[in-house]
C-alpha cells in the first residue's frame, strides 16, 4: 500500500479539504485499513447522507435502511432525518422535478464496535464524514453537542474530520484537523 499526504491552501473547513490522502493498492478493504490507521483506539461519530452516495448505491432508502437496522440491532445511539437532497441543484432541478429528500444519519460508534466483523461488512460507507474524539465522550452528549455547533466549532471540538468518499476507483480521502499537521499524519502510516 501507497500512501500520499498533501498539503492544500485551504483553511479547514467542512466545505474543503485542509489535506488530501491519496493511496494506491488493490486490497477491496484499503479504505478500512487506512481509515484504521487514523482513527486509531478512539471513538467516532460518522455522518452518512444518502445525497452523497455519487451513484454507487443502487437505492439510497435500501441502503440506509440497512444502515438503521444495524444501528438499531446493536442499540447504538444516532440521529436520522429527511434533508433536502442537494446532489444536483441546478435551474432546471426546480422546474421539472418534485422536491427531493435524502436521508440523514449520524450515529455514535464506539471502538470496539468499529472493529467488529459485523460493522466491517458495511464498509466502504460512500460518502461518509468521519468525526474523530480525542476522548471517549457520553454518546447522547456528542451528537446533541454535534447538533448545536457551527462548522468551525466542530473543527474544534474533534480532533480529526475524514471525508472518504467510499469510491474504491477514486482512491482519495480529504481529512481537516487543527490539531495534527500533514507530518503528523504522514507519521502514522510509517
Amino acid at each position: 500500500m501507497k500512501i500520499k499526504i498533501k498539503e492544500n491552501k485551504q483553511e479547514p473547513s467542512l466545505d474543503s479539504a485542509q489535506y488530501t490522502l491519496t493511496y494506491q493498492g488493490k486490497d477491496r478493504g484499503l479504505n478500512y485499513k487506512i481509515l484504521n490507521t487514523l482513527i486509531g483506539d478512539k471513538d467516532m461519530v460518522i455522518e452518512i447522507n444518502s445525497s452523497r452516495f455519487s451513484n454507487t448505491v443502487n437505492n439510497p432508502t435500501e441502503y440506509t435502511k440497512k444502515i438503521l437496522n444495524f444501528l438499531r440491532e446493536n442499540k447504538l445511539a444516532y440521529n436520522y432525518q429527511k434533508v433536502p437532497d442537494n446532489s444536483s441543484q441546478s435551474i432546471f432541478t426546480s422546474l421539472f422535478k418534485k422536491d427531493r429528500t435524502a436521508h440523514e444519519v449520524l450515529f455514535y460508534l464506539a471502538n470496539k464496535i468499529w472493529q467488529s466483523t459485523s460493522f466491517k461488512s458495511l464498509m466502504p460507507i460512500p460518502g461518509a464524514r468521519y468525526y474523530i474524539r480525542n476522548k471517549s465522550k457520553d454518546e447522547k452528549d456528542t451528537l446533541k453537542n454535534m447538533q448545536q455547533l457551527m462548522d468551525d466549532e466542530l473543527l474544534d471540538y474533534f480532533s480529526l474530520i475524514i471525508f472518504d468518499p467510499g469510491v474504491t476507483q477514486l482512491k482519495q480521502m480529504g481529512i481537516n484537523s487543527r490539531q495534527l499537521t500533514a507530518d503528523n499524519l504522514r507519521e502514522l502510516f510509517k
